[in-house]
């Protein structure tokens, strides 16, 4: 049987060390995970700072614009690719299939190309995966982008 892992309590001196970095921003920590986890236990207590929360809102933004740059990047990539191998005019080159799993929902793009002439069907598929919970709003914009009724 596993022993509980036993934790400091959250006392005044940490909470005060937390509010004086977001006064200062001078980093008077151990290291950085120890500072956020302490955070994160003052969040749980309803503890919040207002500097913290529009600082850790700026970086879900960020990491959330960074992803949705990331999958265009790789469907412009793939769409050029197509362009560069097949040499009819460009039409049913993308399939969308959405997939539903417990912990949320993906969007698949199968960006197609490279035509097998003797089996009569499609030899290569590129495939981006694009995760609702990742970047939500992405996820949405995507769906408008595809004309695709979601209930």
């Amino acid at each position: 049987m596993q022993q509980a892992i036993k934790m400091e309590p959250l006392t005044e001196e940490k909470i005060s060390l937390v509010r004086k970095y977001f006064e200062t921003w001078e980093m008077s920590w151990k290291s950085e995970s120890e500072f956020w986890f302490t955070y994160w236990r003052m969040r749980y207590h309803w503890m919040k700072i207002d500097k913290a929360e529009e600082y850790l809102e700026k970086k879900k933004k960020e990491k959330n614009e960074a992803y949705k740059w990331k999958m265009e990047q790789e469907i412009k990539q793939h769409l050029k690719e197509y362009k560069q191998e097949t040499w009819w005019d460009i039409w049913q080159y993308e399939l969308v299939n959405l997939k539903e799993w417990d912990d949320g929902r993906t969007l698949e793009i199968w960006i197609l190309w490279g035509y097998d002439t003797e089996r009569q069907k499609q030899r290569w598929v590129h495939t981006v995966e694009i995760e609702e919970r990742r970047n939500p709003d992405y996820f949405q914009e995507i769906i408008k982008r595809y004309n695709l009724v979601i209930e």
